[in-house]
């Protein structure tokens, strides 16, 4: 398991590297303006050997751009952005648990 210090950055580097790989978006760091509107923010609950909720919000055009890549909609439906938000979040979480905790720890992962 990782130092408590350390989580902002590793949380930071996998969400940076599973966006790239997942959706083809290529976050920047401190790219997202002050200004940005919140758009909309998924949660999941992990039970492991540790228990809690793992949060991702989306500012501005981040979710837009996510649902055009992952689905063949021409015009989604808040429904598929909610679809592309919850597997992002499922994703994100998926990668990071391991991460923190070492891949020996078992986690369920509910929407």
């Amino acid at each position: 398991m990782i130092d408590r210090d350390r989580w902002n950055e590793v949380i930071a580097e996998n969400s940076a590297d599973t966006l790239e790989n997942f959706c083809m978006l290529f976050p920047e760091p401190d790219a997202i303006p002050g200004d940005a509107p919140l758009v909309a923010s998924m949660a999941v609950e992990f039970r492991g050997p540790l228990h809690g909720r793992f949060f991702v919000q989306a500012f501005g055009d981040v979710l837009a751009e996510a649902t055009e890549t992952l689905t063949v909609e021409e015009t989604p439906d808040a429904a598929a952005y909610a679809d592309v938000l919850g597997e992002i979040t499922n994703v994100l979480c998926g990668n990071l648990l391991p991460e923190i905790f070492g891949t020996l720890a078992e986690f369920d992962i509910t929407p």
